[in-house]
């Protein structure tokens, strides 16, 4: 049961962090004067994104169970990559649209910030679950 735990994390985190990033990344195109201000609410609002998932992270690590076989851990390894290579390539792909070029490295430079923070929780979902394989 405690893999569930680290693929919903997993899912959770990309997704919240996706809209919020969406949000933000949408209002930092329109005023990239405001890049501070746009990234102080953005932060903001990654913080109550990441309540659910973390509470599920420490869920998975405290219902952790040894010596699982490959089998039981395919569908959350799978949702864990997915969730990370969905995240990457949306945020990569809001770098490109309605981009000019005074603003394309402040806009790389948000999206680099919601990269790092969009997969750091499934990085840690894939460890607690190769933590639990055979």
């Amino acid at each position: 049961m405690s893999v569930y735990y680290f693929a919903g994390a997993s899912i959770v985190a990309a997704l919240c962090i996706m809209i919020v990033f969406k949000i933000h990344v949408d209002k930092l195109k329109h005023s990239p004067e405001q890049m501070g201000a746009i990234l102080t609410k953005f932060s903001i609002g990654v913080a109550f994104c990441e309540v659910v998932p973390i509470l599920l992270l420490v869920a998975g690590f405290a219902t952790m169970q040894t010596g699982l076989e490959f089998n039981n851990l395919l569908l959350p390894l799978v949702c864990t990559f997915f969730s990370m290579i969905i995240a990457a390539v949306f945020i990569f792909l809001q770098t490109k649209v309605d981009v000019t070029q005074e603003m394309r490295g402040k806009v790389y430079t948000f999206a680099m910030i919601g990269l790092s923070i969009a997969i750091s929780i499934p990085f840690f979902s894939l460890f607690g679950l190769l933590i639990q394989m055979q």
